[in-house]
């Protein structure tokens, strides 16, 4: 497939059964060309930055990574400047995706309802993703991730509806670019 990295989660409510947990991930991704890119989630047992970086920098892998999601940043209601914190070579992909302005959302199934349908193309909505995009170097990858009840709705056809997104993120990128972000 050609896929340079694997996202990584964490039921594990223990830092250190984590960490061997996590070690033992970045050992086999190393083995399969891969990076082992840690995801934190406010709905997870690591449930931000700090977690996650206490995580992947206390195993200390070359294959370990961070990988940091708009759409949580925003809902465990961290400002983008936090990504300044991050080691760069920590640093493995960012997921790009907007969404209204909620802040921290603490109730579960609200937070899941609004992950799996709740996002929006970058620039639709009301996070700071300029401010976020000037956080990371230009090289570094970013995936689009936009579940989404309005696209599905909007677009049922998949690939109408990846072409829908990915026109509504050129549009942004390229206004993000000419305002020099």
């Amino acid at each position: 497939l050609g896929a340079r990295n694997c996202l990584i989660v964490s039921a594990e409510p223990d830092v250190e059964q984590n960490k061997r947990l996590f070690e033992d991930l970045c050992i086999r991704a190393e083995a399969a060309g891969l990076r082992a890119c840690f995801e934190f989630m406010g709905v997870t047992e690591v449930k931000d930055l700090a977690a996650a970086l206490e995580v992947v920098a206390g195993v200390g892998h070359p294959a370990g990574g961070i990988l940091v999601d708009a759409f949580h940043l925003e809902r465990v209601g961290l400002d983008p400047a936090v990504v300044e914190s991050i080691d760069p070579r920590w640093l493995s992909y960012m997921q790009l995706c907007d969404v209204p302005a909620r802040g921290a959302i603490d109730d579960p199934e609200a937070y899941f309802a609004d992950a799996l349908d709740g996002r929006l193309a970058p620039g639709e909505g009301a996070l700071p993703l300029a401010e976020l995009l000037g956080q990371f170097s230009p090289d570094l990858p970013i995936s689009l991730e936009i579940r989404s009840q309005h696209y599905r709705d909007s677009f049922p056809d998949p690939v109408q509806r990846a072409k829908a997104i990915l026109e509504k993120t050129h549009e942004f990128l390229q206004q993000v670019d000419s305002q020099g972000a």
